[in-house]
């Protein structure tokens, strides 16, 4: 029981859900380890108090962030990878698409 309420000191507070990600406040003393029961992805990203940081693999694949002292506004960013390559390639489909339609209505106007 000590451990849990010693651990819980630390645990996030503030926690909400985004159409990108999600954050959350931390508060402790010293530099420590945060742990986020989400498994870890190449396109997350991590946002300490503004600035980009590195997440850790841990717990058999979860993420985890090493928070500085004090009070940490921690911020997650997930991006599909692939997605906006993704986009561009539907986007010049449909491009070529719209043109090829406008171009055989073009053509069979002129008969």
């Amino acid at each position: 029981k000590a451990a849990c309420s010693e651990k819980r000191k630390t645990a996030c507070t503030d926690f909400a859900m985004n159409t990108s990600g999600f954050t959350c406040k931390s508060t402790g003393d010293g530099e420590r380890l945060v742990y986020f029961s989400v498994p870890h992805d190449t396109g997350w990203r991590a946002y300490i108090n503004g600035k980009e940081t590195g997440i850790y693999t841990v717990n058999g694949g979860m993420m985890g962030i090493v928070v500085p002292d004090g009070v940490a506004e921690i911020e997650f960013e997930f991006l599909p990878p692939g997605l906006i390559a993704g986009a561009a390639v539907s986007a010049i489909a449909m491009l070529a698409i719209v043109a090829e339609a406008l171009w055989e209505k073009k053509k069979s106007n002129k008969k």
